[in-house]
């Protein structure tokens, strides 16, 4: 015989789940002689037991009435299902088995986690409307539609310049971004799943804009003048120009080269300081 039983998995400790019940032909005479209740014939005695399928002991049986309890907390999670082995043995020895299986009902009662606590993504300046950023996953370890869960932009989505989509996670970009106004946003992301109570829990996303080389670099004088004498020593330090850069990193750095005037090669500029200095007598 097969038993089957749904039953939640908060189910109450100490709470009757179901009653099994084994027959015996044999008779179970007793007898109440001076009253003292004694069994004659306990070949009809039938007694209850769980053999197998219940390893952490979190199910009873009631020995005399078949009458089966949760006696431990249960957690569809570590365990959806159990597979029971029931004895029924009479006064003579006899026995015989029937199975017992329980189904645990999915209550929503695991909270959403993104997989990572920070997720960082970088985004050109110039990426055009619709740039996928990047994309946040949660996981939550109940089952159905305790398991759904939709992502939101909970805070930080300055000017609305990010969009999410709800059901995958993914952050798109809409409309454009200027590292120059605002380097970086920090994002608070919200995954909250579908239970009748409802569960979530929040990550940030850090998007850090990148720049693209759009400025030009620019001398902090239009015209730099100085005067030398004709016998300056070769070597000898004329002047310095300098020059300004909005771009960052690797687009902020500058090179610095003569590209007129200098046909008799008396002057030399260091590429990278500006230095520019005396390489042949003057005359």
């Amino acid at each position: 015989d097969l038993y089957t039983v749904a039953i939640s998995e908060h189910v109450a400790v100490n709470m009757s789940i179901i009653q099994v019940e084994a027959t015996d032909a044999d008779q179970v005479a007793t007898s109440t002689s001076s009253g003292t209740f004694v069994y004659l014939n306990r070949n009809g005695l039938v007694t209850y037991s769980i053999t197998a399928g219940d390893p952490l002991n979190q199910l009873s049986i009631h020995n005399e009435t078949g009458v089966v309890t949760v006696v431990k907390p249960l957690n569809r999670e570590i365990n959806a299902t159990y597979n029971v082995t029931l004895n029924a043995t009479d006064g003579g020895g006899r026995y015989s088995n029937s199975y017992l299986y329980i189904q645990l009902d999915d209550e929503n009662d695991n909270i959403p986690l993104f997989t990572e606590e920070v997720y960082n993504a970088t985004l050109l300046e110039n990426s055009m409307s619709g740039t996928l950023v990047t994309q946040v996953t949660a996981l939550d370890l109940d089952i159905s539609y305790n398991a759904n869960v939709t992502y939101s932009i909970a805070s930080g989505n300055v000017n609305e310049t990010f969009r999410m989509n709800a059901t995958s996670g993914e952050i798109f970009l809409q409309g454009s971004v200027d590292r120059e106004r605002i380097e970086i946003y920090l994002l608070i992301v919200n995954v909250t799943d579908y239970g009748t109570v409802q569960l979530s829990s929040d990550t940030i996303v850090n998007i850090t804009i990148t720049d693209v080389n759009e400025f030009p670099p620019v001398f902090t004088k239009l015209l730099y003048t100085t005067e030398i004498y004709e016998n300056h020593s070769i070597g000898g330090l004329v002047l310095t120009v300098s020059t300004t850069d909005a771009d960052s990193g690797v687009n902020s750095l500058v090179t610095y080269a003569i590209i007129s005037g200098n046909d008799l090669q008396h002057f030399h500029i260091d590429p990278f300081t500006g230095e520019i200095r005396v390489m042949q007598n003057l005359d």
